[in-house]
């Protein structure tokens, strides 16, 4: 059985992911979405796609050729982890809160803007989900990761400065993904919740503590920024909705993000190519080395199912 990996800038864990499955007999080849082509993938039973959303951060162009080729390769058949439509979901947290929202899974209100022009809309929804009653809101980019540009803003002049000043940076740094407010959730614990899904099944699970923000506010849970982690058994109510949010997206392979407030569990986002690069001395190689030997069984399984 052929097994392909795609990937941007090659990381520890992808190595890892391609020596599992060597391990149990597949052939494996690692595949630069910046100089693959459709025909070279479409050899392999299963494609990987571990380009992370979090690329679009030095170069947004590679994602949207990303999705280029896995569009293609849904198109000619080939099974791709993940598919096309959850990868959409993985690069668009706007696509992503729509998939949500038709499943009634609990989500932040979520606005899109890509661009100044959509500005006095984008100050009526801050003021219907936040600013109206005192509460600040969420502004990031569109698609990204790893912590990098996510604000909580308290004020219509700090949107409108903001926004302005991010479209005019990210214009010189050639990203044009586009951006989403969201409404602020804030949270009854000093945690949030992240779960790993593979086909269905909860693998690993493990709160993340909050950190400060620039300006002194403590409410990013992120392990890159410096979050702690503590692996833990999920109370019911949060297990259901992490299946239910991967269920709307289409997610074979998936980590959620879930934050608890007044009114209950939110997903906050889904994370369809997680990151599992070591941190923490112990913690992340545990949860890297669980989730890969997770998804290592079931692409065994797929092939004996497809009997490749």
């Amino acid at each position: 059985m052929k097994v392909g990996i795609l990937h941007h800038d090659l990381e520890e864990q992808e190595k890892v992911l391609r020596d599992e499955l060597i391990s149990h007999g597949f052939e494996v080849t690692l595949y630069d979405v910046r100089a693959v082509s459709v025909s070279d993938l479409k050899s392999n039973n299963v494609v990987l796609n571990r380009v992370f959303a979090s690329v679009a951060n030095r170069n947004y162009k590679d994602n949207l050729l990303a999705l280029s080729v896995l569009k293609k390769l849904k198109e000619d058949g080939v099974c791709c982890i993940n598919s096309y439509f959850t990868t959409r979901c993985d690069y668009s947290k706007y696509f992503s809160f729509l998939a949500m929202k038709k499943a009634r899974v609990l989500t932040p209100e979520t606005f899109f803007i890509g661009g100044l022009k959509g500005l006095d809309d984008v100050i009526d929804f801050s003021r219907k989900v936040g600013f109206d009653f005192g509460s600040p809101v969420v502004l990031k980019r569109d698609i990204g990761g790893r912590g990098k540009e996510i604000h909580l803003v308290k004020s219509e002049e700090d949107m409108v400065g903001l926004l302005k000043n991010l479209i005019e940076e990210d214009q010189d740094d050639g990203y044009a993904g586009g951006y989403v407010v969201q409404e602020f959730i804030k949270s009854v614990l000093d945690y949030d919740y992240r779960v790993s899904m593979v086909n269905g099944k909860i693998v690993y699970s493990m709160t993340r503590s909050f950190i400060k923000d620039d300006s002194g506010e403590k409410w990013i849970a992120s392990m890159t920024l410096g979050s702690k982690e503590r692996r833990i058994e999920l109370p019911k109510s949060i297990s259901s909705i992490s299946l239910a949010a991967t269920k709307s997206i289409g997610g074979f392979f998936n980590d959620v993000d879930i934050m608890v407030g007044n009114r209950g569990a939110y997903v906050i986002e889904n994370n369809p190519t997680p990151n599992f690069a070591k941190r923490q001395k112990g913690s992340e190689s545990e949860k890297m080395n669980i989730v890969i030997n997770e998804l290592v069984k079931e692409i065994v399984e797929i092939g004996d199912e497809k009997q490749f």
